[in-house]
């Protein structure tokens, strides 16, 4: 069974990258909006992977990280164009992010921090029964 990855990003360019270069890999959703991703949450849709611009136009990443932490548990990766990544860092050390990686991305850079989450999950299916 494949992974349920849902990528969210403003710029159509990236989400057709994103699906182009992972969608025989994964199970790829693409997002435009944060109100898209909560409403798919809300439905009962589930993934296993949560990918997010940081800065999209309705509400800032962060932000939104943490209203999905409080209610649903996918690993979550954030995509930023931002040089500043201090505040990524320590969202990395709360435990609201698995990991960041800057943009633009390379599909090679991108696949290795979605397969390290997916053996993240795989070891807490394991671990966590």
């Amino acid at each position: 069974m494949k992974m349920r990855i849902l990528y969210l990003d403003d710029e159509e360019y990236n989400r057709k990258s994103f699906y182009a270069n992972f969608r025989t890999r994964y199970e790829v959703q693409l997002c435009s909006s944060n109100r898209e991703v909560l409403d798919l949450l809300e439905q009962g849709n589930q993934y296993d992977i949560i990918i997010l611009d940081q800065f999209t136009p309705d509400i800032t990443g962060f932000d939104f990280l943490y209203n999905i932490k409080l209610h649903y548990e996918p690993v979550r990766i954030v995509i930023t164009a931002h040089k500043d990544n201090s505040k990524l860092r320590e969202a990395r050390r709360e435990g609201y992010i698995f990991d960041y990686h800057d943009k633009p991305w390379l599909a090679e850079d991108l696949e290795e921090i979605i397969q390290r989450a997916v053996n993240y999950i795989k070891w807490k299916q394991n671990v966590i029964p």
